[in-house]
């Protein structure tokens, strides 16, 4: 997934740990969805939104503005 963020994750350290935390929930989110719910972006959307903030909630104690560009190819 790409993922963009603005200012939240400048300062994690340089390590990329809390991105690489945010894109692994990312995955199992969209890989514990049923395939109908796959083919729903709305649900989808709002799955990963949910499963993002969880991560940086309880990784950088935020609850960011997320938005999430569901692109399919």
């Amino acid at each position: 997934p790409e993922l963009t963020t603005i200012g939240l994750l400048d300062g994690d350290g340089g390590d990329g740990a809390t991105e690489e935390m945010v894109r692994s929930a990312i995955h199992r989110e969209i890989d514990g969805m049923a395939a109908r719910v796959q083919r729903d972006d709305d649900a989808v959307r709002e799955s990963v939104r949910l499963a993002v903030r969880r991560v940086l909630r309880e990784s950088l104690g935020k609850k960011p503005v997320t938005t999430v560009h569901l692109v399919r190819v």
